[in-house]
């Protein structure tokens, strides 16, 4: 039926940008996901396999060292210490958990006791895997200075002002399952959505009315191809339908009250400082069962122009707004009924 036609047409371009949407939200945290869960686990590439000129800023490296010369700098999130690269000698730093800090304070002893020939080898090692940064100038300043304060010319010594967050790696499976849980979530969410436009759950209501009052679909979608629309209503001689996010279909006999309504909403940033306002103009359908159902126009002007030509339809409902209405609507609505009733039957 072209009546039925119309409403899945009208149901699929509101849901398909939808659909689109988290679909490619789904993909975009699935491969998140992937490439957290490789970092994470998966293989990469040896620090200690490279030499200071070979490294690239932002790819991700392991280390796995038990030579560590000490902390240059801490900061509320971590501390920062050096190590040596096995190739050629190059220092850079590592920047890890505070919680790592006794330990690498250990292995920076074994190390320097080490060097001096007054102890074997550090047997506890430092391993990890993360992100190669560069440095910040302060953080340059405090690097060259752990060198200075040893008493060697800065100058002579092979370093880059690089960092290995190994922070990052410790975090990257804990991102990987929630990367994976929102990903699922969109995808659940599209498929949730096409399902139920295959099951035509958008229709619902409208095919409860139908069958409720007997009607003919074929003479509903006639009444209404020829009456008026809105960019989310078709108004006609004998029913509305609102394109909610469950079409609705109105019928007249139904009808009690209608009137334009308009919402201001003030925006603030930070809750304070003032950073303009939306408005937004609807008409609002009260039905005879108390529901009231609303359809947003663009303009004022529009939502007049609904009014206007339902009255000229339906000139028995109720239209406009005062507070002596809303006072009937809420305490005394069955004589708001009744009025319309009466008045619905002098004029058929």
């Amino acid at each position: 039926m072209e009546f039925y036609k119309r409403l899945q047409k009208k149901a699929l371009k509101s849901r398909l940008p939808l659909i689109i949407l988290f679909l490619a939200l789904a993909v975009i945290f699935a491969l998140m996901s992937f490439s957290s869960a490789q970092n994470a686990t998966g293989e990469m590439k040896n620090l200690m396999d490279y030499t200071g000129s070979q490294l690239q800023k932002y790819d991700w490296y392991e280390l796995d060292t038990n030579m560590v010369y000490g902390g240059y700098a801490t900061d509320d999130k971590g501390v920062y210490y050096i190590v040596r690269l096995e190739q050629d000698g190059t220092f850079l730093g590592v920047y890890a958990s505070k919680d790592d800090q006794e330990k690498l304070d250990r292995i920076t002893e074994q190390t320097w006791n080490y060097l001096s020939e007054t102890a074997d080898a550090p047997t506890e090692r430092l391993q990890g895997r993360g992100k190669l940064l560069g440095m910040e100038a302060k953080e340059k300043q405090y690097f060259t200075e752990f060198f200075t304060d040893l008493g060697v010319d800065a100058s002579q010594v092979d370093m880059v002002y690089y960092k290995l967050d190994i922070r990052s790696g410790s975090t990257e499976g804990v991102g990987a399952v929630i990367y994976g849980i929102v990903a699922a979530g969109a995808l659940a969410i599209a498929l949730v959505t096409l399902i139920r436009f295959g099951q035509k759950k958008y229709r619902k209501l409208v095919d409860k009315t139908i069958q409720e009052r007997g009607l003919n679909p074929d003479f509903v979608g006639e009444d209404l191809a020829d009456g008026m629309k809105t960019a989310n209503a078709e108004i006609g001689s004998h029913y509305a339908l609102l394109y909610n996010t469950a079409q609705v279909l109105i019928d007249y006999q139904d009808l009690i009250w209608v009137y334009k309504q308009t919402n201001t909403t003030q925006h603030k940033i930070y809750g304070i400082i003032p950073a303009g306002k939306t408005v937004t103009h609807s008409v609002v359908f009260s039905l005879r069962d108390k529901r009231q159902l609303m359809t947003n126009v663009k303009k004022e002007e529009q939502a007049d122009e609904v009014i206007r030509y339902l009255a000229t339809q339906a000139p028995y409902v109720i239209y406009g707004y005062s507070e002596e209405l809303a006072t009937a609507f809420k305490q005394n609505f069955e004589s708001m009924v009744t009025a319309v009733d009466q008045r619905r039957t002098t004029q058929q």
